[in-house]
């Protein structure tokens, strides 16, 4: 009997201490929920998107980084350079959204620049346009990444544009 009470205890025990690596995005948002300008198919590969995950309500400080996970722009290394980070972030109060961007390939037949580009300018464009209902301070948005994701969030801050402030749709306004 001490024997089961003792490997219960010891299951429930790693069971808390790896929770925070078990839990999952809180939601996935497609980016162009009508499909992405210039997609070339229908497969997930080709649905651009953002793997949220907010800070708890008692932790968060009003913060927010937008992940650009790396991979030499033919992968995507979601879950050590974008799932762990976000957690971590989360843990110190920061809202974290994992982009997950358009890729290309060696042989060129994929996509190829700006559509990279253009999926983190739409990214932080969402996360600006959701500011208010995500309980983040719209001055206090950051971007980072790893490699190909660390080019590309650096190339973001040099092509910055404050959106189009006639367009139809009111995440491009901003």
């Amino acid at each position: 009997m001490d024997r089961i009470m003792n490997r219960l205890l010891h299951t429930l025990a790693l069971l808390v201490l790896l929770s925070p690596v078990l839990l999952p995005a809180q939601e996935e948002l497609l980016l162009y929920p009508q499909g992405a300008p210039g997609a070339i198919g229908q497969e997930p590969k080709d649905k651009p998107s953002l793997f949220i995950y907010l800070a708890d309500v008692d932790k968060a400080t009003g913060a927010a980084v937008m992940i650009c996970p790396g991979g030499g722009y033919g992968h995507l290394a979601m879950e050590k350079e974008g799932t762990k980070i976000a957690q971590w972030y989360n843990s110190l109060g920061v809202h974290a959204f994992v982009l997950k961007y358009r890729l290309g390939n060696p042989e060129g037949t994929e996509y190829q620049h700006p559509a990279m580009l253009n999926d983190a300018r739409r990214g932080l464009r969402i996360i600006r346009s959701g500011a208010q209902k995500w309980g983040i301070d719209p001055d206090r948005i950051g971007v980072m990444g790893f490699s190909a994701g660390g080019h590309l969030a650096s190339t973001l801050g040099t092509h910055f544009d404050d959106g189009r402030p006639e367009a139809e749709d009111p995440v491009e306004r901003v």
